[in-house]
This record gives C-alpha cells, structure tokens and sequence, in this order.
C-alpha cells in the first residue's frame, strides 16, 4: 500500500480507522496508528481531506478546492500512468475528466500535463472516454452502474 500510495505522490504515514476492533489489533501489532485526531492534537486527514472518524465525517473547504483543481485534474492522469504500469488494460479503466488543462492558454506547456515539479508528461496517452460537458453526476453514475441506455450519446458508452 506504501509504495502504490507513494507512485501516486502520496505519502502514508499512519493508519487510521473508525473501527475500535481494527485499531486495538494494530495497536497490539505495534503498527502505528491513531484513534482518533482528539488523541494528537492534529487533525486526521485521509487523502487530503479532514476525518473526523469518531463520527465518520469529512470535512472539505470548498476554496481550497479551487486552489487545488488543476492538481486534482492532473492527478486523474497520473492515476490512469500508475495503472497502466501495473498492467491494467484500457477496456478495464473507465476515465471521466475534463480535460481542459492540457491546452489551456495559462498551460506553459502546451498538450502535455505535468503533476509535480520535474514530473513528466501524464497526459500522453490517457483515453478520453467521457469528456467535457458528458462528465456529470448522472454519466458516473450510469457509468457505475452499467446504464448503456443513459450513456448512449456520450463519447465511448463504456460502462
């Protein structure tokens, strides 16, 4: 899980979970974790976002997501490289994205996505199944759910 985790640029540092009977047995295994953020005086955070895993809410500020979107964009592709390179074949990953980074005019670099400094290019290559305005709650949804009927006229149907 470490080292996936870290391909994605993320670095796990210590288990949490919202499960007593989960965290008595790492704790019994010597594994470092925390119960909960109340314990450290930190909050716990999974994924970037604040846990609150006493009550099992996350807690997002919505302006900082708009600091982080192009990031966050980027990211869908790097997550499709990581894939790729753990052999997963394309008919088994289904990419929803926006795609409007890679040839934005603030983009210094034209047609190619780069997610963290001295990164490489993660957009080459990506396929582009739902794009643009067919990237919706309704289209992921029907994606998840098999709906070929509501992903008809959408750009690859996959599902």
């Amino acid at each position: 899980m470490i080292h996936i985790l870290g391909e994605a640029g993320m670095n796990l540092r210590r288990w949490a979970a919202n499960s007593t009977t989960l965290y008595e047995a790492w704790k019994r295994a010597n594994i470092d974790c925390r119960k909960t953020s109340e314990e450290s005086g930190v909050q716990l955070k999974i994924l970037g976002i604040i846990w609150d895993n006493v009550n099992d809410n996350l807690n997002f500020d919505i302006r900082q997501f708009e600091k982080l979107k192009n990031f966050m964009k980027a990211d869908i592709c790097h997550s499709y490289q990581i894939l790729k390179n753990h052999g997963i074949p394309d008919e088994r990953i289904i990419l929803l994205m926006t795609d409007d980074i890679a040839n934005k005019g603030e983009n210094l670099t034209p047609g190619i996505v780069i997610n963290h400094p001295n990164g490489n290019d993660v957009y080459k290559g990506v396929p582009k199944d739902y794009t643009g305005e067919d990237v919706t709650p309704k289209n992921f949804m029907a994606v998840l759910k098999g709906d070929e009927k509501t992903l008809a006229s959408a750009r690859s149907g996959k599902v």
